[in-house]
């Protein structure tokens, strides 16, 4: 009985190879026959310089993953395991090098529809047999070196670049055993990760929910994506929470999202996007209930890039805004700020400073009032004064960077006093 068996799943296998062969046969035969017939068309010989580009870079990408694949293994013999970290190319690099090639449109206008579909087939096909021959070298490199996990980065390559300028990602030019629930989530991830392709990361996702019977929701998908970006792949994070917004009907929900943009900006240092980002609430939803939170966040992005003249256009209009109510006071101390970082505002800085003092003494946003008015006194060499105001600061606001800064100053200050005392 086990004999047989043995039999019939060779028989089987014998017999899908065979079909196989005879499908590739098929496929061959039908294209030689239209190049042939198309041989002197512009359209064709495009159509057939991307098939050649597609099979280089596939080459390259094999090559240089069975050759890392024989050093690791050669290390095992002759080095015990211990050897140099893997020094290959990243699969994005790849990407970017052929860019340029697959931009261009492809028109072949005197071809029938059925010749088209069949170059479109023939395509897929032969990417799906390049996918399948760099998945089965990663896969043989990862054995080697069980430390290499980017098999899936070298087979996306050709299937996002076929796709280049706004198309979907094809799922017919990968392997079909990455058709599962396990690689296909795999997949997004290095597309998202790796390429920090947001959309075609969804496409696939979406692929995954559907072969699997779940609901899939755009939106959430891509919040969820743009935390696994973070801060590190930035740009790919905001993209997926612009598309998120985009695909929202919720007044609320896109303006969260626009404060989480401007959260990542700002964490990125990019003070002048964070500014944008909370433009748009402003702008968009002037109404809404955190347009005064997003005016306030918008003057303190720009004061962390010193955009000071964009700051003083409106900032005058934003305090008198009803909307800015809660935030009246840290406004004001920006205006505050930016004004003591330019020239010949000494009037309106008085003014500022006053009315901050007048209404909030006592709260630790003036701190740095206080402290810059002892370094004023300090420059004029006024140093007993200057002693009195930042003695005044520590003990007024004891846990603020203004008190620390000042009990610095105090201490240095105290060798150029009478008898030390300070």
């Amino acid at each position: 009985m086990k004999m047989i068996r043995s039999m019939l799943v060779v028989l089987m296998f014998c017999g899908v190879a065979v079909a196989a062969q005879a499908e590739q046969d098929d496929y061959e035969s039908k294209f030689v026959e239209i190049a042939e017939k198309y041989k002197t068309d512009s359209g064709f010989r495009a159509y057939v310089s991307r098939l050649k580009v597609a099979q280089f870079l596939a080459k390259q990408m094999i090559g240089q993953l069975e050759d890392a694949k024989q050093v690791k293994l050669r290390e095992a013999i002759f080095s015990g395991g211990k050897g140099k970290p893997l020094s290959i190319a990243p699969a994005v690099d790849y990407f970017n090098s052929c860019e340029s090639v697959f931009r261009r449109p492809i028109t072949m206008g005197s071809l029938s529809s059925e010749e088209k579909g069949f170059l479109i087939k023939y395509y897929n096909w032969k990417l799906r047999s390049f996918c399948g021959q760099i998945a089965s070298a990663g896969q043989g490199l990862s054995i080697a070196e069980p430390g290499f996990k980017n098999t899936y980065d070298y087979v996306l390559v050709l299937p996002l670049l076929h796709c280049f300028g706004g198309g979907e990602l094809n799922v017919e030019q990968l392997p079909k055993w990455m058709m599962g629930s396990v690689p296909l989530g795999e997949l997004y991830d290095r597309v998202l990760l790796h390429f920090g392709n947001s959309y075609q990361a969804m496409v696939l996702a979406r692929e995954r929910a559907v072969r699997a019977g779940e609901e899939f929701s755009e939106s959430s998908f891509y919040v969820t994506a743009a935390k696994k970006c973070g801060v590190k792949k930035v740009y790919a994070a905001v993209d997926c929470l612009n598309r998120a917004i985009a695909a929202s009907d919720v007044v609320d929900e896109k303006v969260e999202l626009l404060f989480e943009i401007n959260s990542l900006w700002s964490r990125n240092k990019n003070y002048e996007l964070a500014a944008g980002a909370v433009r748009q609430i402003a702008e968009k939803y002037p109404e809404h209930k955190e347009a005064g939170r997003a005016i306030w966040l918008k003057h303190f992005s720009l004061s962390k890039c010193n955009q000071s003249e964009a700051i003083l256009k409106d900032i005058d209009a934003d305090l008198a805004d009803e909307m800015c109510k809660e935030f009246r006071t840290r406004i004001l101390y920006t205006k505050w700020w930016t004004l003591k970082r330019m020239r010949d505002m000494t009037g309106r800085i008085e003014a500022v400073e006053y009315e901050l003092i007048r209404d909030c003494g006592d709260d630790a946003i003036v701190a740095p009032i206080f402290l810059s008015r002892a370094s004023d006194l300090l420059s004029g060499h006024e140093y007993e004064l200057a002693a009195l105001q930042m003695k005044d600061v520590i003990k007024r606001f004891p846990h603020t960077q203004a008190a620390k800064h000042a009990d610095k100053l105090l201490k240095k200050l105290k060798m150029m006093l009478p008898n030390g005392e300070g």
